[in-house]
């Protein structure tokens, strides 16, 4: 059963270690939170697909960038993958990793979170886990049915159903993140 849980988990990451307990231990598409991005593409992409995230976020001190499926960059798990990276870092380090797997129906939304989570719980085991359910996105652009988050050294880990306004134009989408604690201080302090 624990083969089984964990072969769904790593259809959406990779893990490095089974049991690790730092958010630098895991991947997403073979990416490393901290990692510098420059490291899987040029520094002029990155500028390229600088994402106005003043539309999402009134503090710049973090941008986005984000890259989909069949676009420049090859994603193998996901429908898009999207980077944290902070504003004056010249070596482009990751603070937050985000994959999404459109999924505009609910219901398969929740079905393919359950089947995570499991696998999550149990890979995570004895992390501090948190679960809020049915509440409106931070930037009332959008309502989030169901989220996971586990601590872990460095950070934290998440999957949620995300449903978003049709004016944002970010797709409904079962999401994992990596975030470092630096981005998750900016997000619940200075980000909205």
């Amino acid at each position: 059963m624990k083969k089984f849980l964990l072969i769904i988990f790593i259809l959406f990451t990779t893990v490095t270690h089974s049991k690790a307990n730092g958010i630098k231990d895991f991947e997403l598409e073979g990416i490393s939170i901290l990692d510098p991005l420059t490291k899987f593409i040029s520094k002029e992409r990155i500028l390229k697909k600088k994402n106005s995230s003043y539309d999402l976020y009134k503090s710049d001190d973090f941008y986005s960038v984000t890259f989909f499926k069949n676009d420049e960059f090859n994603l193998k798990n996901f429908d898009e993958i999207q980077f944290h990276l902070e504003k004056n870092d010249n070596l482009y380090k990751i603070h937050a990793l985000t994959g999404a797997k459109h999924i505009s129906d609910k219901g398969k939304c929740l079905k393919e979170f359950n089947n995570a989570e499991k696998g999550l719980d149990d890979l995570f085991k004895g992390a501090k886990k948190y679960r809020k359910d049915n509440y409106e996105h931070t930037s009332k652009k959008g309502f989030i049915y169901k989220h996971i988050m586990y601590e872990l050294k460095g950070g934290k880990i998440s999957v949620k159903c995300d449903k978003w306004d049709k004016d944002t134009g970010i797709n409904d989408s079962l999401v994992f993140d990596i975030y470092t604690k630096k981005l998750l201080n900016w997000l619940n302090t200075n980000a909205y």
